[in-house]
């Protein structure tokens, strides 16, 4: 079970006053691209569960050489409420160079399922006649370390407009959250707790 804290500013000035106040340059900045796929039938999203390819291209300061990485993810029975979300979800590494291939051709999925467990097991659980991909987004993600925990500082781009969002991942998310927000309060930042995913952002068409 993955558990983030989801808060959502109204601007990109709201997110460069959030990260001056940090007070520090992150230890790590992500060029995240972010390609989602399904059924034919949207035979996936009906079970309420979302499948994910991500490229990763990543620089910090004492690797200022970017390294590309990329991963599978699936993700299932989300809930976000009052800023915190939850949902199930499995990801394990996936070859970066296979990516692009797939996304000009979703149902080459099923050739390279072998060179991937958790892609061999969407392939088998999720039967479909054919792939499609449903949507895509880039993600500018700047990490930080505050307060014991890490912050993703989001700035999305996606065909419809720019969305930007702060994550905080942990288990004992209502101490976190009350961290985060006073944080924000005491440094008058004006903020709301995310309404959406990414993910339906993008269905949808609008950023909530």
């Amino acid at each position: 079970m993955e558990i983030e804290i989801k808060i959502r500013f109204q601007s990109a000035k709201e997110l460069q006053r959030f990260e001056s106040c940090l007070g520090k340059p992150p230890k790590a900045i992500e060029q995240q691209e972010n390609y989602y796929f399904d059924g034919s039938e949207h035979e996936l999203e009906q079970q309420r569960t979302v499948f994910r390819l991500r490229k990763i291209s990543k620089s910090s300061p004492e690797e200022p050489t970017k390294q590309t990485k990329a991963k599978i993810t699936l993700k299932g029975n989300a809930v976000l409420e009052a800023g915190i979300s939850r949902v199930q979800e499995t990801e394990e590494p996936f070859d970066y160079e296979l990516v692009d291939g797939i996304v000009k051709d979703p149902d080459s999925l099923r050739l390279h399922s072998t060179k991937s467990p958790l892609l061999e097991s969407i392939v088998k659980n999720y039967p479909v006649d054919s792939y499609k991909l449903v949507g895509y987004y880039n993600t500018l993600r700047k990490l930080y370390e505050w307060e014991n925990y890490i912050l993703a500082v989001d700035d999305t781009e996606f065909p419809f407009g720019r969305g930007y969002e702060v994550e905080l991942e942990s288990e004992d998310a209502e101490v976190a959250k009350a961290k985060l927000v006073s944080f924000l309060q005491d440094n008058d930042i004006q903020y709301s707790f995310s309404k959406r995913n990414k993910f339906v952002n993008m269905r949808m068409g609008e950023i909530l």
